[in-house]
C-alpha cells in the first residue's frame, strides 16, 4: 500500500458504505495484511453490526484520557475479531462525541491512525471525529449511487476534501435509475470510479466475515478497489 489508512464515505444512505469497508478489509486480510477495522460512522450500523460482533468499548471510553490520547490507549478498546482483523467501534451516536474539542478530537484521530493498515467506515464524514480520520487517511473511498442525487452528494464530498485522493465506487441499487457514466464523471470528477453491480451473494460473503469470490459483481469491484488504492 502507499498508505497506511482508506476511509470509506457512504455520500447517501443505504449505497453500501459498510459492505464495502469491510469488504476492503477481509481483502487486505486475504493478502496478508492485518487490517484495523474503524467503524465510527456516528449514525448507527458499521462493522461491528455487519459482523454481529458485540461491542464492550468504544472511542467513548477513553474520555477520561482524552487530553493524553496515544496509540497505547486504543489498544485498550480493540476488539480482535480473528487472526487478521482487529476491530475498533466508534459510540453508537454522534452526539456521544460532542463534547470533545478540535484538540482532542485530532489527537484520537491520529492514535486510531496510527495503526497500519486501517480500513474506516466513516459514514457521511459529516462529524468532527470522522473528518478528522479522513484527513488522515491515503485515500479516501466514496461510496455512492449510480444516480444523480448519488453523483451531487459524491461531488460534493469529493470537493469537501480537496487535495485528496477519491476513489469512487458507484453501487447500481434496486429502484433508484442510473446515469450514464459521462454524466455521472461530470457530475462526481474523481481519478478512478468503479462499477459495482448488484450482488447480493457478494454482500452475503462480507456479512458472514469472508472474502467474496468469483469474476464479477463485489469480487471484482474490490479487486479494482485495491488495485486503484495502491494494494
Amino acid at each position: 500500500m502507499t498508505g497506511s489508512g482508506i476511509a470509506v464515505v457512504g455520500a447517501v444512505g443505504g449505497c453500501g458504505a459498510t459492505t464495502v469497508a469491510g469488504g476492503v478489509a477481509l481483502a487486505l486480510a486475504a493478502l496478508g495484511h492485518a487490517p484495523t477495522v474503524i467503524g465510527i460512522d456516528g449514525h448507527g450500523g458499521g462493522p461491528h453490526v455487519l459482523w454481529g460482533i458485540p461491542v464492550a468499548r468504544t472511542v467513548g471510553d477513553l474520555w477520561s484520557v482524552r487530553d493524553e490520547l496515544d496509540a497505547a490507549h486504543i489498544a485498550h478498546i480493540v476488539h480482535v475479531h480473528t487472526d487478521a482483523l482487529r476491530l475498533v467501534s466508534g459510540p453508537p451516536t454522534a452526539a456521544s462525541m460532542a463534547a470533545w474539542n478540535e484538540q482532542q478530537t485530532g489527537r484520537l484521530a491520529a492514535a486510531l491512525a496510527s495503526a497500519t493498515p486501517w480500513v474506516a467506515d466513516v459514514g457521511r464524514g459529516d462529524a468532527d471525529m470522522q473528518r478528522a480520520l479522513m484527513a488522515r487517511a491515503a485515500v479516501l473511498v466514496v461510496v455512492t449511487s449510480r444516480s444523480v442525487m448519488g453523483a451531487n452528494a459524491c461531488g460534493a464530498v469529493i470537493q469537501g476534501h480537496p487535495g485528496m485522493r477519491a476513489v469512487v465506487v458507484a453501487s447500481a441499487l434496486p429502484g433508484r435509475p442510473d446515469v450514464s457514466p459521462r454524466a455521472f464523471r461530470t457530475l462526481a470528477p474523481a481519478e478512478v470510479v468503479i462499477g459495482l453491480a448488484a450482488d447480493a451473494r457478494g454482500a452475503e460473503d462480507v456479512g458472514a466475515c469472508r472474502p467474496p469470490k468469483g469474476r464479477g459483481g463485489m469480487a471484482a469491484a474490490l479487486r479494482d478497489l485495491l488495485e486503484a488504492t495502491g494494494v
